[in-house]
């Protein structure tokens, strides 16, 4: 009896972690090519995101690591559960920042781009999350990115 309860606890976890699997697998990122582009992004040179992205949006929305996934524009944004939950998750991760694509009020796709590549986690970003598409930006030499102002 005993070993039939292992052998149900078992087949439950493995089930459990090929579902999780399968159900994040379906969540691709169209913007596969970003994370490229800025690990070879120069520093001290201006930047959009619409330069560097594959598909045109409306705006971006930027999660930082440790993100406070009770504010009221994040929880209102217009995307999958899956997408949601993914997100949720990642904001644990402090080497990670999620950039939401938005289309029409819908959020369309994302990618994770590396803080080691990109810090988007800046002072700028905290207070402010919700970006046009053709903010400007900039890189400095640590590779933390930065509202651009002219």
């Amino acid at each position: 009896m005993e070993y039939l309860r292992f052998i149900n606890k078992t087949t439950l976890a493995i089930a459990l972690l090929l579902f999780t699997l399968i159900g994040c697998a379906s969540i691709e990122s169209s913007e596969t090519r970003l994370e490229i582009q800025f690990a070879q992004q120069t520093v001290e040179e201006v930047f959009t995101l619409k330069e560097l992205c594959e598909h045109y949006y409306d705006s971006v929305y930027i999660i930082p690591p440790y993100f406070d996934i009770e504010k009221k524009e994040y929880t209102n944004l217009k995307m999958s559960n899956d997408l949601r939950n993914l997100c949720n998750i990642n904001t644990g991760n402090e080497s990670i920042s999620t950039i939401l694509f938005i289309c029409n009020g819908k959020v369309e796709s994302f990618s994770v781009i590396k803080r080691i590549d990109a810090d988007f986690a800046t002072h700028e970003t905290e207070k402010q999350h919700f970006f046009p598409f053709e903010q400007k930006f900039i890189l400095d030499k640590n590779r933390y990115v930065h509202i651009y102002e002219e």
